[in-house]
């Protein structure tokens, strides 16, 4: 079971389009006050959001309702690449640049030769190529 889809947070009442005076965008947090970032704020399950939001009802006399997580797309998490990449690196490791795998191998080690023109404190600069096991380093 996929415990992500289950999960909700509760946004302000004002969220739901009974005041449009109120604040936009805050969510119920754990300090039981509201927060603009939703990665901050609580989780729950169904039924225990259906919970706090009655206790919210009777306590402060809102009105509220619960979004699901997956549709608060500030907290989901972001996806591998699906494709093989090459990355450009300074002598420290420190990614400069990211290309598709497609880019042809000569503009890659093009590129690779105009960073250790402009940046020699950073030379030499390398491609990576992403691949199944990691990174293999492209020799031209």
């Amino acid at each position: 079971m996929n415990k992500k889809k289950n999960q909700y947070l509760i946004k302000y009442w004002g969220d739901a389009g009974f005041d449009s005076s109120c604040p936009t965008d805050l969510y119920w947090g754990p300090s039981e006050d509201w927060v603009k970032d939703p990665r901050v704020a609580v989780r729950f399950t169904k039924d225990n959001a259906i919970h706090i939001i009655g206790k919210l009802l009777v306590e402060q006399e809102w009105v509220t309702k619960l979004v699901p997580l997956d549709d608060v797309p500030q907290v989901r998490n972001p996806e591998p690449p699906t494709k093989n990449f090459v990355v450009i690196c300074d002598v420290n490791g420190e990614p400069q640049c990211c290309y598709s795998s497609l880019t042809l191998m000569e503009i890659i080690f093009n590129i690779v030769k105009e960073l250790d023109e402009e940046n020699p404190k950073n030379s030499p600069h390398a491609a990576w190529q992403s691949t199944v096991g990691g990174f293999t380093l492209l020799f031209k």
